[in-house]
């Protein structure tokens, strides 16, 4: 087994200074861009009537219609239609005559995993309406490891405590407002050409 890596007390002191000002450097490279996503935001949601307006003339009407939501809304419930119409998400074909036997039931399989354990037509619900309001948005894989006891009953059919045992991968969506990239950066991948030496995800925790 691997020898853990440690480092210094100055070590660790310098690498948060370095993000730190890496990060406040991120944001404010991308105000500009951020009040433009407020202005978007804005215009979908749309105010609600204020009663009655005295311009043009008095007793003018102070409705605002939601024009922008009028038109994304379409759009993105086209979308999700496109998309998710098909029982599969994922259609798999053989490369060769080797695989044909093993196309079908790994489709199987992962429609199973989609509907039971990824939940993607909750998430792109969420990530296709943020592309359609904001331009663009992002999705993040994770895996999920939990170990809890729970009641339960065992194989005789008697309450009991159990290990409950929770080992899958994850897809969700990130808000794009909480996505912090380097602004110099053309890609989340290092490896790429100008790719993000960091990347960072915002959580706001609550006690």
């Amino acid at each position: 087994m691997a020898d853990r890596v440690s480092w210094s007390d100055e070590r660790k002191k310098a690498c948060a200074a370095f993000l730190f000002e890496d990060i406040m450097r991120a944001q404010g490279a991308r105000s500009d861009l951020e009040d433009d996503w407020r202005t978007y935001l804005e215009v979908y949601r749309a105010p609600q009537s204020k009663g009655v307006a005295h311009f043009p003339f008095e007793g003018a009407s102070a409705r605002t219609f939601p024009l922008a939501a009028m038109n994304v809304d379409p759009i993105w419930a086209r979308y999700v239609a496109n998309v998710h119409a098909p029982e599969n998400l994922w259609s798999v074909a053989a490369l060769n005559e080797k695989w044909m036997n093993a196309a079908k039931p790994l489709q199987d399989y992962l429609t199973w995993m989609d509907k039971h354990i990824l939940h993607m037509w909750d998430v792109n619900m969420r990530v296709f309406q943020e592309m359609c309001k904001l331009g663009t948005s992002v999705y993040k894989t994770s895996w999920r490891f939990e170990r809890r006891r729970k009641m339960g009953y065992n194989q005789q059919k008697r309450r009991t405590r159990l290990v409950e045992t929770i080992n899958q991968p994850c897809v969700d969506h990130v808000h794009i407002a909480n996505l912090l990239v380097p602004p110099e950066a053309n890609s989340v991948d290092p490896e790429a050409q100008s790719g993000a030496t960091w990347v960072a995800e915002r959580h706001r925790l609550t006690p």
